[in-house]
């Protein structure tokens, strides 16, 4: 027999922004060094780097997790539902980074009423304990979180954003040849407090707007755009021995008013949504149920055309409906290799013509631990989705609006699977994981207009919608390093994203499909400095070309080819960042950072439109002279430089 003295246990320190698993983490502080843009280390836009998010353009402010549209997703401000969480052509969310601490993504909104996945951004109140502070300043926006306790049992944070994007780069700021004017704000309130060791009570408030003006002289079009969101809640969180009980009570909207003008027709173009709403949830070892109620109030669309001060087109009706559900799950452990979860949620909609629809989706999953081998995960389930989000999608302008469920279009559902192997290598600080996912969905929604269709005296919000249903499947690969002073990952995705509308039998990809994607991002460590890379890979998005145009009294019809039939060019882009620090240790991180977007200024389309000018590519000609063409066009500012100074004590 031998007596050991001593066990040492050694293991790599965990030093990624990121933890992978079922629901990815993501430390907001870690993603800093990742390369920003314009100074803003956005956490929104490191989700589409991960392998199960397709992104359509550099302007594309949707977020497509496995083939689904932007409003598939549950993203939300600890817990609550957030409309419209991209400011504008994505390159900034809503979220300020210096008012987080970390991110929780999914690409499952289990038991959320949501057919994508999930996004969760949790405030950094909890860690409020002294008094601290985290500012930024830089080409394009200055941002600042005040955090401070308030006796020995709650804590405020206070948070501000503001851009000034048009102070340095407006004379850059154009879409092609078209200039643009643009600004946005944001500002964020936390609440925490703890007045004992089994209670917790957490309040938050957000407020945040944006301002467009864009305008093209050569074909007499001005849009100007104003949309805002906002959101309150109050959180209740009570610990009885292994019973944790949660309630929250909370409002959200998203507003957004447009207004159009071209040759001698205006229009304006609001539209909003309102959700208010309660959730409690009861957790126990191994169980967990939750309920909720929520009403939504609704305004598609409302498209007022004046001529000449004469009304031309009729102003839409707002829409009311009462959304209720009870969830259940179990997760239980059956031997030593396997893990079997089960849940579902029931649904009860009452639409906005009083028409009830009900609802019981499943979901489960079974779960192998192979330790050595690895892990294996087979999961599926199904989905009911209550809200729509459509509009035009490939402008970059958030001209989107929402509806609810009813007379345009029933309740969406989906039923989907997956297999998913993970293998940790510890050793070596390496995770992979390989994922095969199909999702099947019903009533979908597309919009089938586009801008100048708003000023048409025939337009109708019924006759824009195209319904029907998809199909959405794929691969995806990841090799993630998560340890030493190099970290990062590298993903590959190969995924269709398929749509048909009723009455016909073609199939036609959506328009945020990417078939191949492989983006690559590292972030190398010291104490002093730190520096960032991300590299994108990708195929076209799709668009729907013309096979013929005609020029008419002045205006243009066009005669299109099959839906999305035809692609943009490949997409490439590379980013790279560089921090150095005057001091940098556990109280106080105080430094400049630089980066620069788009590295070697490739030039990637957008999409096609017509366009008039002297240019004309070996694109569709419209006439024998070069005047007219439909043509790719582009974001002006192909390389964006920058940076900023930043100061966390």
């Amino acid at each position: 027999m031998h007596l050991l003295d001593s066990t040492v246990v050694a293991a790599r320190r965990h030093t990624s922004a990121i933890s992978t698993g079922a629901t990815l983490k993501a430390d907001i502080g870690g993603l800093s060094r990742l390369p920003s843009l314009l100074g803003n280390n956005d956490p929104v836009r490191f989700v589409r780097l991960l392998p199960s998010v397709q992104t359509g353009s550099d302007v594309d402010a949707g977020i497509h997790i496995q083939g689904c549209d932007n409003g598939h997703n549950m993203v939300s401000m600890d817990g609550v539902p957030v409309y419209g969480a991209t400011h504008i052509l994505g390159l900034f969310s809503v979220f300020n980074p210096s008012h987080f601490s970390t991110m929780s993504y999914s690409t499952v909104a289990q038991g959320l009423g949501r057919l994508g996945g999930s996004i969760d951004m949790v405030p950094a109140i909890d860690t409020a304990r002294r008094f601290g502070g985290d500012f930024s300043v830089g080409l394009v926006s200055a941002s600042g979180t005040l955090k401070a306790p308030l006796g020995r049992k709650a804590a405020v944070a206070f948070s501000a954003r503001r851009s000034f994007l048009n102070l340095l780069y407006r004379p850059f700021l154009k879409i092609d040849k078209d200039p643009f004017r643009y600004g946005f704000d944001d500002f964020n309130l936390s609440f925490r407090y703890a007045p004992g060791e089994r209670d917790e009570i957490r309040a938050q408030a957000y407020y945040g707007s944006d301002d467009v003006l864009y305008s093209s002289p050569a074909n007499d079009l001005y849009l100007g755009l104003r949309w805002w969101n906002g959101l309150g809640s109050v959180k209740w969180i009570h610990s009885a021995g292994r019973l944790t009980l949660t309630q929250d009570l909370y409002a959200t909207l998203f507003g957004l008013d447009v207004d159009l003008s071209h040759s001698y027709l205006k229009g304006k173009i609001p539209s909003f949504i309102r959700t208010y709403g309660y959730k409690a949830g009861v957790s126990i070892p191994y169980f967990d149920f939750s309920a909720s109620i929520a009403f939504h109030h609704a305004l598609p669309q409302a498209v007022n055309v004046t001529s000449s001060d004469m009304l031309l087109a009729p102003v839409q009706k707002e829409q009311k409906a009462l959304e209720g559900s009870l969830g259940a799950s179990a997760e239980l452990p059956a031997g030593q290799y396997f893990t079997f979860k089960a849940g579902a949620l029931g649904q009860w909609y009452l639409s906005p013509e009083k028409r009830s629809f009900w609802y019981i989706s499943p979901y489960g999953s079974i779960a192998a631990n192979l330790y050595r081998g690895g892990k294996v995960v087979l999961s599926g389930g199904a989905a009911s989705q209550m809200l729509f989000q459509t509009g035009i999608t490939n402008l970059g302008f958030p001209m989107e609006f929402w509806f609810l469920a009813g007379d345009y279009s029933e309740p969406q559902r989906s039923v989907y699977g997956s297999l998913a192997y993970n293998l940790a290598l510890p050793r070596a600080g390496l995770d992979l994981s390989a994922e095969l996912y199909y999702r099947r969905l019903y009533h979908q929604v597309e919009y089938g207009g586009n801008l100048l269709d708003f000023l048409s005296t025939a337009y109708s919000l019924e006759s824009m919608i195209l319904k029907g249903d998809g199909w959405n499947y794929g691969l995806n690969l990841m090799l993630h390093k998560n340890s030493g002073r190099l970290t990062g990952w590298a993903s590959y995705s190969l995924g269709r994203s398929l749509r048909r509308f009723e009455g016909s039998d073609e199939v036609f990809p959506s328009n945020h499909e990417r078939i191949h994607e492989f983006n690559l991002a590292a972030t190398w460590s010291q104490k002093r400095w730190d520096a960032g890379a991300v590299f994108t890979a990708a195929s076209g998005t799709p668009f729907t070309a013309p096979e013929a145009i005609y020029l008419t009294g002045g205006q243009f019809i066009c005669t299109f080819g099959p839906h999305n039939a035809a692609r943009v060019r490949p997409y490439t882009r590379l980013d790279v960042s560089f921090r150095w620090y005057f001091r940098n240790d556990g109280r106080v991180r105080h430094g400049i950072g630089m980066s620069i977007y788009n590295v070697y200024a490739a030039r990637n389309d957008i999409s096609y439109r017509l366009m008039t000018g002297d240019e004309i590519p070996e694109d569709y000609r419209v006439d024998s002279e070069p005047t007219y063409s439909y043509r790719p066009y582009y974001f002006a500012l192909r390389i964006m430089p920058s940076i900023n100074w930043f100061y966390k004590f």
